[in-house]
């Protein structure tokens, strides 16, 4: 097996066990539906390339061991949604791609040049996310939402959920309009719209 898709595979079967168990609830699964989805949104940044990403360079090694003082900040913003604060509390310090990650909180009116993902909550007030992915078009930031319809509206990622597990449905014309590239094998898991 080539080291390219080893590394595939050793970033597949993760996103694969969190999707197979990914709940939320108190009825025994493993985790509030705020605390699963962003462990969710985590493990995605590992199937997507921005625009000056390298796909071919060696991303396992040490990635998320690099100096403290490197790159810019990896920025993970959320439109205006306290509920949640606490699970993205968790992902500071993480890193993507050796950059740590700075979670951001944008205001309605805020404009978000500065993310490389921005996720709107179904939760969120519906105009305000519609006006805020609008500012997102023809930039580099991965835009997710659990709201349904999402993708059809020209979101790139919409997190659905199938017999109380969580599923994609990526909009393959969005991510290439924006230059975002998303990996064969977050593909093959997903239901892929073009258009």
């Amino acid at each position: 097996m080539n080291s390219v898709r080893r590394r595939w595979r050793n970033r597949w079967l993760p996103l694969c066990l969190l999707l197979t168990s990914a709940a939320a609830g108190a009825d025994g699964r493993i985790g509030s539906e705020p605390v699963v989805k962003v462990a969710l949104l985590y493990k995605l940044t590992q199937f997507v390339s921005w625009p000056g990403d390298n796909w071919d360079d060696d991303r396992d090694k040490d990635r998320n061991r690099l100096p403290a003082g490197a790159p810019d900040p990896f920025r993970f913003c959320t439109l205006n949604d306290t509920s949640f604060d606490e699970a993205l509390a968790a992902l500071e310090g993480r890193r993507v791609d050796g950059r740590a990650i700075q979670v951001e909180t944008l205001l309605p009116d805020a404009h978000p040049d500065a993310c490389d993902l921005l996720f709107v909550s179904s939760t969120a007030n519906t105009q305000s996310g519609y006006a805020m992915f609008e500012r997102c078009r023809g930039k580099p930031i991965l835009t997710i939402s659990d709201s349904n319809g999402f993708a059809d509206r020209g979101g790139m990622i919409e997190i659905t959920k199938r017999r109380k597990r969580l599923a994609f449905r990526i909009n393959l014309a969005a991510t290439r309009a924006n230059g975002i590239r998303i990996a064969a094998p977050l593909l093959e898991l997903s239901t892929v719209i073009e258009r």
